[in-house]
């Protein structure tokens, strides 16, 4: 039996107009394979002077002179923007060589307007429910099972995700039986976790290919990284992308067709 670790992170805010998108990655990778990465993410570390439970996050690489982050985290007063862009790349490019599936959930929150927390809610947990649903059917016809791992959660989350489990596991969807991905949610330390912390990235690297598309500013190490990296590996069927590793949500025709140019390689 294989076993993997789907590592997920999110990108963005709903209704929040300096956040065009709200972007959920979720991170596929062998657990044997997982070794090689955090080993080879590790002795990177090592060399840049990056403690092992730190991080270096993708917003690091355009920190402002004045954020606290920097007092916080001296170890980044030492690194210039070009030191982590090569970091960041090196992370990711092993990332590919490991043989890691990418699968996106994204919502155009121009084209949503939540106005209650309860709809904020059914938007998240349908971002959920479809990445377990593109997991099982990734993995249904292996002997193979997978445990997703997220970010860290405080207690109110950690309740509403939990009824979001509950609805999307034994309610029913498409999906007859989830057979090859562990019920719930583990959680985890992003710090400490060299999983979520390349989540992060390829959140980063989706956020600027897709803000690029709209935005007179240079993307060109997002987009470099789209095409390169996270391209290749987003989980795909007969080369076939949109509906299968990148989810338009909530499900809309427009919303899907403004996506298409996801599908192939961005000009830089």
């Amino acid at each position: 039996m294989n076993t993997y670790y789907a590592f997920t992170d999110e990108s963005g805010t709903f209704n929040n107009k300096d956040s065009p998108f709200y972007i959920r990655c979720t991170v596929l990778i062998k657990i044997e394979e997982y070794r090689k990465l955090s080993t080879y993410v590790n002795n990177l570390k090592k060399e840049l002077n990056i403690p092992l439970n730190n991080e270096l996050k993708w917003s690091d690489i355009y920190i402002r002179k004045n954020s606290p982050r920097l007092t916080e985290y001296t170890y980044l007063q030492n690194l210039d923007k070009e030191t982590k862009k090569e970091f960041v790349k090196e992370v990711v490019y092993k990332a590919k060589d490991c043989g890691i599936t990418l699968i996106y959930t994204i919502t155009d929150n121009n084209r949503v307007s939540l106005s209650t927390e309860e709809e904020k809610d059914s938007l998240i947990q349908n971002h959920i429910q479809y990445m377990f649903q593109r997991i099982q059917m990734h993995l249904q016809k292996s002997n193979s099972y997978t445990l997703v791992i997220m970010d860290e959660l405080t207690n109110v989350q950690i309740k509403k995700y939990k009824k979001f489990f509950s609805n999307i596991l034994n309610n029913g969807d498409l999906i007859d039986t989830y057979n090859t991905v562990y019920p719930g949610i583990l959680v985890d330390e992003s710090e400490k976790s060299i999983g979520l912390q390349m989540a992060d990235y390829f959140c980063g690297i989706m956020n600027g290919a897709l803000r690029k598309k709209n935005s007179n500013n240079s993307f060109d190490f997002s987009l470099e990284l789209y095409n390169d990296i996270a391209l290749p590996c987003i989980r795909h069927e007969k080369e076939k992308i949109l509906g299968c590793g990148i989810i338009d949500i909530p499900h809309n025709s427009s919303a899907r067709e403004s996506l298409i140019f996801l599908t192939k390689k961005q000009s830089l």
